[in-house]
């Protein structure tokens, strides 16, 4: 179980880098949309750590500290993904540079946030090791 569950949460790795990766920004509907595919994927990586950080919890894999430690990156990880929400919005009612660039600094700090969480929960999963 554990090793599909990793398996799941790698497969959803890999989507997001995809959605990172095709990201052109050279025209404004090709930047709205990639962006958009890049916050939809990051909020099923969020998702998916969050569920399995329960069941972790559950098992005994992990601690009520683990779980802190989790619910803290979890919220970081919000609070970037919500600011890149709002740029995007004011971006589609004016195309500004000023808010492409709010975009891509909110952009990086999900990243950043996903690849934590996900790094942080990874080895867990796939050694079923109790901490």
């Amino acid at each position: 179980m554990k090793r599909k569950i990793g398996v799941f949460i790698l497969f959803i790795l890999l989507i997001f880098l995809t959605a990172c990766a095709a990201s052109s920004g050279s025209k404004t509907e090709d930047f709205i949309t990639t962006t958009y595919k890049i916050l939809e994927s990051s909020a099923l990586i969020y998702s998916n750590a969050m569920s399995m950080s329960a069941i972790l919890l559950t098992e005994g894999t992990i601690n009520q500290h683990h779980k802190e430690d989790i619910l803290r990156i979890g919220n970081k990880f919000w609070a970037a993904y919500q600011a890149c929400t709002d740029a995007l919005i004011a971006y589609r009612k004016i195309s500004s540079a000023e808010h492409a660039d709010k975009i891509n600094i909110a952009l990086s700090e999900v990243s950043k946030f996903v690849g934590e969480l996900s790094e942080y929960i990874r080895p867990y999963i796939a050694k079923g090791d109790t901490i």
